[in-house]
């Protein structure tokens, strides 16, 4: 009886799991106002963002020239 119990809750499970991946995108929170929509204006192109540069250093022991070191 708890193994056909527990196949049921599993199941029910993964269907909520999956319909609610499959559900309508979230909408804006109320504080952020939506943008106007303007026909008549023609729309700008955005600028691009500036390009912030990162340099990540890894603190573990790989080797020079390792496969390690190579695919990082």
């Amino acid at each position: 009886m708890k193994k056909n119990v527990l196949t049921l809750v599993s199941i029910l499970l993964i269907a909520t799991f999956a319909l609610a991946a499959c559900g309508a995108p979230a909408t804006p929170a109320p504080d952020q106002p939506a943008a106007p929509a303007d026909p008549a204006s023609p729309a700008e192109p955005a600028a691009p963002a500036p390009v912030e540069v990162t340099e990540v250093t890894f603190w573990h022991a790989y080797g020079t020239g390792s496969a390690e070191e190579t695919t990082l």
